[in-house]
């Protein structure tokens, strides 16, 4: 999964949503939902707690792929000539770190 657009689009697939329907269930705005399928937006935190409710899983894990797409973005622009591959290990490299770094700061 790389992303939230991934996510909510894997999910729409599964249970066979359109995206009218998923905004009508989870009282998130079609246009909205547009946007951030086609990665134009990021999602706000009360988009990822609509959609964790709706979805079943964790608002956290919903946070954290919408926090990827946007070091993803921040990456891509930094190393344009990177394989995918190296951005999300740079990525994955990033958010170990800064769970290294919390961990010492409590």
């Amino acid at each position: 999964m790389d992303d939230l657009a991934d996510f909510i689009a894997q999910q729409m697939a599964e249970r066979g949503l359109s995206l009218r329907a998923l905004a009508m269930y989870s009282g998130i705005g079609v246009s909205t939902l547009s946007t951030i399928v086609r990665r134009k937006r990021q999602a706000s935190p009360a988009t990822c707690q609509k959609l964790a409710d709706y979805f079943g899983v964790d608002e956290d894990y919903l946070l954290r792929l919408n926090e990827r797409r946007t070091l993803n973005e921040v990456l891509r622009r930094a190393f344009p000539d990177s394989s995918e591959a190296k951005i999300d290990y740079l990525v994955r490299a990033l958010q170990q770190a800064e769970r290294e770094w919390n961990d010492q700061q409590d």
